[in-house]
């Protein structure tokens, strides 16, 4: 074994080819801004599906304070997703352990590339409860898509190389 100097004048030990690392480890704290929905691909596999909102912010230097926005983004989960469906409801916070997943595809009307990032889950943890209430004041929730015998892939060209690959390759 060598020892080499880097750029840095930092001693490393040189043992050959290193592996491609890979650092795609998402945590989130959010607000889910809809009911989550479960569907079930042609494999039979179910997925979840919901958005959530996360805040962030800046320091405005023109304004002097602090600007509150939030980020908007889709989560998607195979692991327990019926579970995960009964528990995400609108207005629920949620914690939110997986990786960032950009799905890209070509869009119809303007030929052009599109993409998104969302965030492909691990694991779900609803943080606190909050049921939708319809005008009766009863709690209801919306019906969830029952598990099909056979069912056609995801027409949204968005999302369908995400679901054809997932359930395939994807440990959990």
């Amino acid at each position: 074994m060598e020892c080499l100097k880097n750029a840095n004048n930092t001693l490393f030990a040189e043992i050959g080819e290193m592996p491609k690392a890979k650092m795609n480890d998402y945590k989130a704290i959010g607000t889910a801004v809809r009911d989550a929905e479960v569907k079930f691909l042609s494999t039979g596999v179910a997925i979840c599906e919901f958005s959530i909102a996360v805040d962030t912010g800046y320091w405005s230097k023109k304004e002097e304070k602090w600007v509150d926005r939030a980020a908007f983004l889709d989560v998607s989960i195979f692991n327990n997703a019926e579970k995960v469906g009964e528990a995400v409801v609108k207005g629920a916070p949620v914690l939110i352990f997986g990786e960032l997943d950009q799905q890209t595809w070509d869009d119809k009307q303007s030929g052009q590339k599109r993409s998104k990032i969302g965030i492909k889950a691990f694991k779900v943890q609803v943080l606190d409860r909050a049921p939708r209430q319809d005008s009766g004041g009863s709690q209801e929730r919306a019906p969830q898509q029952q598990r099909p015998q056979q069912s056609a892939p995801p027409s949204d060209p968005a999302t369908a190389s995400f679901y054809d690959d997932g359930p395939q390759d994807t440990p959990f």
